[in-house]
């Protein structure tokens, strides 16, 4: 379920995400010119989505430091 937050935590969030889709294009452009095919695609497959993961759990304490007055944690009931 999703967490609401408020429109700072968005304005953050949208922020964040948009620097991290330009190093990870800027990191993509990298190995596709400095690497080999299959290395490139090892990066797209296996890098980058764990990159992804890795990057939105790191985005959890400022959900929980914006979500709005009134929502609860669905876990804690």
């Amino acid at each position: 379920m999703a967490r609401p937050i408020n429109d700072a935590g968005w304005r953050t969030f949208t922020l964040r995400f948009a620097l991290f889709s330009f190093a990870l294009a800027g990191a993509n452009e990298y190995v596709r010119r400095a690497f080999d095919d299959q290395a490139w695609v090892w990066f797209k497959v296996g890098g980058l989505p764990v990159a992804t993961f890795a990057f939105m759990l790191a985005q959890m304490p400022l959900v929980k430091r914006h979500a709005l007055p009134g929502s609860q944690d669905p876990d804690a009931s």
